[in-house]
């Protein structure tokens, strides 16, 4: 065991507990590039160190800052070279240092990452990390100069031999964004982005019944997530947002588990979410402010018609998937009669949401549209007011609130509450 103290004159920095256990964290490299280890390890402590990221130095370094940036380097070289064993030991830090084979460090060896392509720090640092014995630790003078032009994939990052499900998400989420050769190859500069994880369910449109409270409207062919977006989800995609241009993102959500739906997000949160989502993988965004992609700020925005992008589904391509389209049973929940088959709701889940999937699908294979969290729709409630609309019940309602035809549920669009999520629409 290691143990690390960082100090100023003034205060501790940090601490770092290394737990050395049986499997190293090691890179390989797939192209002959030379790989700016240290620039990473420079932007993934500072995340953990807790300091304003992406982490920017000028010409002229403060003191202070030179010590933060000795500081955050030091905790991600620890990081980048931290060992695990079978269960993963946790590496501590000042902040927030998780487990290495942990989504919550692949999170931020992905947002390192990206802003280490985005940011690049041309500067030299040196400097003295102080160990617990007192004795200095010198920093010699690391000079950290732009990656080479050729630098587009870095290396791939790992825990080996074997990978727990947690560890691979390490990998693949930057070989999913083209930022880390696959196991076979890396990919070629230009080369297209990979297709989404998120799995879509094809829908075939029709007209409502008369009877039905949107008998007025036809829903044309469309697609729609088979799952309600998850907290891994979220958050893989937020870490790229916030570091191209969706700063209002960062911080933003909450899920009690990977699998769990991401909740208290907004109706103008998870809006950006979807564009940034778009562009993460290529595609057009379908929502604009002015003309420009919509990123920032609380507006309602227009429609992209041209857009291949990912979006809200509205009230009536909701309500027409949840009831099974046109291969629908005529259930009163999405895929039966029987709630309890179909939901999560007040009876038996009061204490939370749960993972994604574990009931059972509707005719067209979508779960969770009733019961487990609300979802956003795109519509307004009315001409009138900016409410939003949201459909399906929640773990916290009555059966009869988690019905395919209840439309009673209307919220603010910057409300954020723990029982509204939202699924993707195309």
């Amino acid at each position: 065991m290691l143990y690390v103290l960082a100090k100023t004159e003034h205060k501790v920095l940090f601490v770092v507990f290394l737990i050395l256990g049986l499997g190293d964290l090691y890179a390989e490299i797939k192209e002959p590039v030379l790989h700016p280890k240290d620039q990473i390890a420079l932007q993934l402590g500072a995340i953990q160190m807790g300091y304003e990221t992406p982490f920017v130095l000028s010409d002229k370094i403060a003191p202070e800052k030179m010590q933060q940036a000795v500081n955050a380097l030091v905790m991600g070289r620890n990081a980048l070279s931290a060992t695990v064993a079978n269960p993963a030991q946790q590496v501590q830090g000042a902040v927030d240092c998780p487990r290495v084979d942990s989504i919550e460090y692949r999170d931020q060896l992905y947002s390192a990452v990206c802003a280490v392509v985005n940011f690049p720090v041309v500067a030299t640092l040196k400097g003295n990390v102080v160990l617990a014995n007192q004795v200095k630790v010198p920093v010699s003078e690391i000079k950290l100069t732009r990656p080479s032009s050729e630098w587009t994939t870095p290396m791939r990052y790992t825990l080996g031999p074997s990978l727990s499900e947690a560890t691979s998400r390490v990998v693949d989420g930057l070989v999913a964004t083209n930022l880390m050769p696959s196991e076979t190859s890396a990919p070629l500069a230009g080369s297209p982005p990979l297709a989404s994880s998120l799995p879509m369910i094809s829908v075939e449109g029709g007209t409502w019944p008369v009877d039905s409270g949107i008998s007025t409207q036809s829903v044309a062919p469309f697609q729609l997530g088979k799952y309600e977006v998850t907290w891994s989800e979220w958050r893989e995609v937020q870490a790229w947002a916030v570091l191209n241009g969706y700063t209002d993102l960062a911080g933003i959500g909450d899920g009690g588990g990977e699998n769990n739906p991401v909740v208290n997000v907004s109706w103008y949160d998870v809006v950006k979410w979807c564009n940034a989502r778009s562009e993460k993988e290529g595609l057009t965004p379908f929502y604009q402010v002015n003309g420009e992609t919509y990123r920032t700020g609380e507006s309602v925005p227009t429609l992209n018609a041209g857009s291949d992008g990912y979006r809200l589904p509205s009230e009536a391509e909701w309500e027409w998937a949840a009831s099974g389209g046109a291969q629908t049973r005529g259930y009163v929940y999405s895929g039966s009669d029987d709630v309890t088959a179909v939901a999560w709701h007040y009876s038996n889940s009061l204490e939370g949401p749960k993972a994604v999937g574990l009931k059972s699908a509707n005719e067209l294979g979508l779960h969770d549209m009733s019961g487990n969290v609300y979802e956003w729709c795109w519509d307004l409630c009315d001409e009138e007011s900016a409410h939003r609309r949201f459909r399906g019940g929640s773990f916290i309602n009555v059966p009869d609130y988690c019905t395919v035809t209840f439309r009673e549920n209307l919220g603010y669009p910057s409300n954020r509450l723990n029982c509204i999520g939202f699924r993707l629409a195309r």
